[in-house]
């Protein structure tokens, strides 16, 4: 018979290719809806596995985190928060500062979801940050910007643009240490654009969309690969203008949008 990965055979067969599909999973940064799924079976495999070669003792937390993601992401968010838990407990007896960072995080996402008080990872964060310099400064990235869409999407805006201002500044950091999370700060920027919208504060909001937009179109001029953000970014500038009541100003940028999306330039 074969088992959930479909193999026929022998015990060490089967548990081969479990592995295999456990270190893909393990390798997943964010949840890719058509990656592995972590089954009960694949993830009591690695624990077997743990048990036996602690080298795979850190895979065990991470392949329940995404056990946990592929849940919530399905919509089962309920059922995503238990591996959540699990997960941080298990990470904090590793001792692996960076692990239980990402299983907090993962936990503080679904709490938020649920409409629960969410604990929160950012003091670990920041003391990674503090600790090992700008290693970890993309990490603590991530970690506000999660907790900043959170936040916005259970109806609390202030915390949530508390989050999204700080991620901007991290974002600033991090790119300022490394060009190539320069994509990330215009990403930041457009996020926090739309939150400072919504808290009624328009100056402050467009000069995030215009410093989004110019960040993306330099990029797009030095590789020809952000076209599709420089539209979103001329569309988002636009709105902040109609916001304004500037309409004349609005239909401008949704023009260059509208003949970049048609193919001009």
């Amino acid at each position: 018979m074969p088992d959930e990965t479909g193999v026929t055979g022998d015990h060490d067969q089967a548990t081969a290719v479990r592995l295999e599909l456990a270190e893909r999973v393990v390798g997943i940064e964010q949840w890719d809806p058509d990656a592995p799924i972590p089954s009960v079976a694949l993830i009591e495999t690695f624990r077997e596995l743990a048990a036996a070669d602690p080298a795979y003792r850190s895979g065990v937390p991470l392949m329940v985190i995404a056990a946990s993601r592929h849940l919530g992401s399905v919509g089962r968010v309920d059922a995503a928060l238990p591996p959540a838990g699990e997960a941080v407990t298990l990470a904090r007896e590793l001792g692996d500062e960076p692990t239980v960072a990402t299983a907090v995080d993962n936990l503080a996402l679904w709490l938020a979801r649920s409409g629960r008080p969410a604990g929160r990872g950012m003091g670990l964060r920041e003391r990674l940050s503090e600790t090992y310099g700008s290693r970890f400064l993309p990490d603590l990235m991530l970690s506000l910007n999660t907790e900043s869409t959170a936040l916005a999407r259970s109806g609390r805006l202030e915390e949530a643009l508390a989050a999204g201002e700080r991620c901007t500044a991290v974002a600033r950091a991090t790119a300022g240490a490394d060009p190539e999370y320069r994509d990330q700060l215009a990403a930041a920027l457009s996020d926090l654009s739309a939150l400072l919208a919504r808290s009624n504060r328009p100056a402050e909001a467009m000069r995030a969309a215009k410093e989004s937009l110019a960040l993306y179109q330099m990029l797009d001029r030095e590789t020809g690969g952000y076209r599709g953000d420089v539209i979103a970014g001329l569309r988002e500038v636009a709105a902040r203008y109609q916001e304004q009541g500037k309409s004349f100003r609005a239909q401008i940028f949704a023009r260059q949008a509208a003949a970049m999306a048609q193919g001009g330039s």
